[in-house]
């Protein structure tokens, strides 16, 4: 399958950015630079209003070295909302197909 990437930078906490609309599978998001000021971020399977399923929440402030990525390996139903819970979220790089 070819792999298609969306890059989300830096989302204010408290907002979120729907970055995928439709069916898609969801291969990886790679954090690329993590976020500030205890930043946490939760990923939705939604079409941005109604009915929204929680994937995942990233800690994106993480002592990690360096970015790091998470595998998924999932299908989407109604698309990808990546919403920013606090402080500055992370750079992210999301990997789809």
């Amino acid at each position: 399958m070819p792999w298609n990437y969306v890059h989300v930078a830096s989302i204010q906490g408290g907002s979120g950015r729907q970055v995928l609309t439709g069916p898609a599978h969801l291969n990886t998001v790679l954090v690329n630079t993590k976020g500030s000021g205890g930043n946490t971020v939760t990923l939705f399977d939604s079409a941005g209003s109604g009915t929204c399923t929680t994937i995942g929440i990233i800690d994106s402030t993480a002592s990690v070295m360096g970015g790091f990525d998470l595998a998924y390996d999932i299908l989407l139903k109604r698309g990808l909302l990546v919403y920013s819970n606090t402080g500055v979220g992370p750079d992210l790089t999301v990997v789809y197909g």
